[in-house]
């Protein structure tokens, strides 16, 4: 199966996305990167002072590390919310139990990475909870819109400092935002100044977007700034292709070898245009459900846990064929993507 190509995965029935949690229960949830953009805003004074702060602080040491070869991380994306998430108000806290039971529920399947969307909201606390189940983690710093947007980041970076300073177990990456420029959330120019900064800061830096996005060759000047690209592709979202090339209308792609192929096929054509650049699929996934009526036409016909687990199968024997490190979105199932 796909997990045990990836890890030694052998407990859950689907055990790369659909972990089961014997307490406090995990609700389907949405595309973070929506969930995410209605977190609390910082005011613009916080992140001045955070930049202040930064400019006070030594930056983090680099140390020994070193970036592995792509296929070498092969792990999921985390949030840790449990009921409402961030996108509500008052948006919910995560808490350490809770990150405990999670880790040592992937720590069982064999997970070695993480990637996290944002420090806010206690979410400072996984990478060392990880850490602890022998799990590293990308430590994302979250970019929201405008200029208290980039306030924000510059909190949320200040404290992934503040944490690599207290726990010198952890890697010293930083996912900068998330879609920033898929969803317009900054321009070009500040996206490439705040992975600028995250790198003056001796971070090491990681970039995600989608394949319109991170295949521009217009934004090679941006995404040159980063030393680490993660190509976010969901074969949901992209059109069944007929023989002769032409999208078929409201048809989703089969989750079968053809989406792998998508997926991978994206990410080696952003390996071949960076080739001194660590290159992940840093998102994918396959929906296990779908809430939309049975008749209507935008209905998927294939989102079940039967049909993600063949997703899974034919895209991890395909990338580690190809020698590319996969994260798949989620490590707890969001039915909307997988």
């Amino acid at each position: 199966s796909f997990f045990r190509v990836l890890f030694p995965f052998s407990v859950f029935s689907n055990p790369y996305t659909s972990c089961t949690r014997h307490a406090h229960p995990h609700p389907h949830k949405h595309n973070l990167s929506h969930l995410l953009m209605a977190r609390l805003s910082l005011p613009s004074a916080a992140g001045l002072l955070a930049v202040l702060l930064g400019v006070l602080l030594p930056s983090c040491s680099l140390g020994s590390f070193a970036l592995l070869p792509s296929v070498s991380y092969k792990g999921v994306g985390y949030s840790g919310f449990r009921q409402q998430g961030p996108y509500v108000k008052p948006p919910e806290w995560l808490e350490a139990r809770n990150i405990e039971q999670d880790m040592a529920l992937l720590q069982a399947q064999g997970v070695k990475w993480l990637r996290t969307y944002s420090t806010d909201l206690n979410g400072d606390l996984i990478p060392s909870i990880a850490k602890d189940h022998g799990i590293d983690t990308f430590i994302g710093t979250w970019v929201g819109r405008g200029e208290e947007g980039v306030a924000q980041f510059y909190n949320e970076t200040a404290r992934a400092e503040a944490l690599l300073r207290k726990d010198p177990r952890l890697a010293p990456i930083v996912v900068v935002g998330n879609e920033m420029l898929y969803e317009h959330v900054q321009t070009p120019e500040k996206v490439r100044e705040l992975l600028q900064y995250a790198k003056s800061r001796g971070l090491t830096t990681a970039l995600g977007d989608i394949p319109t996005v991170m295949l521009d060759e217009r934004l090679r000047e941006v995404l040159s700034e980063a030393d680490i690209l993660l190509m976010h592709t969901h074969p949901f979202f992209s059109p069944l292709r007929t023989a002769h090339g032409q999208g078929v209308e409201k048809t989703r792609l089969m989750p079968d070898l053809a989406a792998a192929e998508d997926v991978v096929s994206a990410t080696l054509k952003l390996q071949q245009m960076y080739p001194e650049k660590l290159v992940l699929v840093g998102e994918t996934g396959y929906p296990s459900a779908d809430d939309s009526p049975a008749d209507s036409p935008t209905h998927c016909r294939w989102c079940d846990e039967i049909n993600q687990r063949s997703f899974y199968d034919a895209l991890a024997h395909l990338a580690q064929a190809k020698g590319l490190g996969v994260l798949a979105f989620e490590g707890f199932d969001e039915s909307f993507k997988g």
